[in-house]
């Protein structure tokens, strides 16, 4: 049996904690930030859990 090669996009975009979870850093980080308020930036630049059952289809590709 071949081992799958890694996905680079998720690999760059996600990564493992030591307990299996799946983190991504949270959204609306990058675009038309000064139209936020300091509040969502701050949230904003948290890492979040990916859901459970993304997470074990994207594991696979890491």
């Amino acid at each position: 049996m071949m081992k799958n090669k890694t996905n680079k996009t998720i690999a760059k975009r996600m990564r493992a904690t030591k307990t299996g979870k799946l983190m991504r850093m949270a959204q609306s980080t990058q675009h038309l930030v000064s139209r936020k308020s300091q509040r969502q930036m701050k949230n904003a630049g948290k890492a979040v859990r990916v859901k459970k059952g993304m997470a074990k289809k994207y594991l696979k590709l890491i």
